[in-house]
């Protein structure tokens, strides 16, 4: 695997960029039965890691997935592949919690300005990098692509852009990476496992205040891709 974009850090770098993402803190050591997923090199600035697809040069990663559930209660945008959180999410995106959280890290998240949630439903606001997202299907031949926050509803109405912020997850207190463990990368219930969280939280107290929305979203089963962009601040 060339190790073209890392700059001077070469292997080197690169080694420490795939542990970094089971790393949330230096002092921490790589979770148990870890492997950093394999990282392959598609072109300057473009990499693949397993499904996930990342652009250095422009911040940006897209993940496939498919749409799993549109009723409510809904605590979570996506999960994982093979999740048990799949009956609380809108979509399944095609990758790990480490695949995902590597990419986050590629194209410039930093969880160091991170405050995640302490715990479900935590009233308080989640900081962190931001990022843009949005979701795309084709429908008709022609693809159509969309805000995220615009495929929920909130206690039936339309939810404006939402902000959404990176916290890379946390480890539980037997080193668990809670995001694999649990299943969960992108939330909006305030759930210390997701990987990126809605700021403010939507229905937070308010269990099953969220749905999909089915007048926009395509129906369960299409599959669709997910495009992640650092917003710089």
């Amino acid at each position: 695997m060339s190790v073209e974009g890392f700059g001077s850090k070469g292997l080197g770098g690169l080694f420490v960029l795939v542990l970094g993402l089971a790393l949330t803190c230096s002092a921490q050591a790589a979770p148990p039965g870890f492997r950093p997923p394999p990282v392959e090199q598609m072109g300057p600035d473009q990499f693949r890691i397993g499904k996930v697809q990342v652009d250095k040069a422009h911040q940006r990663m897209v993940v496939p997935g498919v749409v799993i559930r549109l009723e409510g209660p809904l605590e979570f945008l996506g999960v994982t592949r093979g999740s048990d959180r799949g009956y609380e999410a809108l979509l399944e995106l095609d990758a790990s919690a480490f695949e995902f959280n590597l990419g986050c890290i590629m194209i410039g998240l930093d969880d160091k300005n991170a405050k995640p949630s302490r715990f479900h439903f935590d009233p308080d606001p989640v900081m962190g990098d931001a990022v843009s997202m949005r979701v795309g299907w084709v429908k008709g031949g022609k693809t159509v692509e969309v805000d995220a926050s615009q495929l929920l509803l909130l206690e039936g109405k339309r939810i404006d852009a939402a902000t959404w912020r990176y916290t890379g997850s946390s480890f539980n207190t037997n080193n668990h990476y809670l995001a694999e463990l649990d299943g969960v990368l992108i939330g909006f219930a305030h759930d210390p496992s997701s990987i990126i969280e809605h700021a403010q939280g939507l229905a937070i107290g308010n269990y099953g205040g969220v749905m999909g929305n089915t007048e926009l979203a395509p129906p369960i089963g299409t599959p669709v891709y997910i495009s992640i962009t650092r917003i710089e601040q």
